[in-house]
């Protein structure tokens, strides 16, 4: 009896777990390209991101996804900005590439008191005018250090208007 009183419920169990996951099915399937329809090139570069996220370690997972949420929160005007810049920092070149990235994470590394003043400056800065700013800018050894074209992609980086 004891038997049969079990197996009962592990066949309403299956049963109920089956019914949830042919529920669920149809919205997944609506978002999925199918693997078989994928050129493979296209199949390359999924497996390759796919490496890539997986020997990613937890905090850039958590930095990448929050990141994702906060860009789905911009307004089309924001994103479009946003790629502009990216486009601009992708045709830099290494040493210009390495230049930005070094400064970011100096950015980064900063104790959060001096984080606070220096988002500050960098606030006070931005409402500037373009040219006004485009003029300190000018007076940095970091802008010095960039030859004429990075100079030209960093000036859309910074004003993509």
């Amino acid at each position: 009896m004891k038997k049969l009183l079990f197996l009962i419920i592990i066949i309403c169990l299956f049963s109920i777990l089956a019914a949830n996951s042919n529920a669920e099915e149809p919205s997944v399937k609506k978002n999925r390209v199918e693997w078989k329809s994928m050129s493979p090139k296209e199949r390359g570069r999924i497996i390759e991101i796919y490496k890539g996220w997986k020997s990613q370690p937890v905090d850039s997972k958590e930095r990448t996804k929050r990141n994702y949420k906060n860009y789905n929160k911009l307004s089309p005007e924001e994103k479009q900005k946003l790629k502009k810049r990216f486009k601009a920092y992708k045709n830099l070149n290494p040493s210009g590439r390495k230049q930005v990235n070094e400064r970011l994470k100096a950015v980064d590394s900063l104790p959060p008191e001096n984080e606070k003043e220096i988002r500050k400056k960098y606030n006070k800065i931005r409402e500037k005018p373009a040219d006004e700013r485009m003029k300190s800018l000018e007076r940095t050894r970091f802008w010095k250090n960039l030859n004429k074209q990075e100079r030209e992609i960093f000036k859309k980086l910074m004003f993509p208007d």
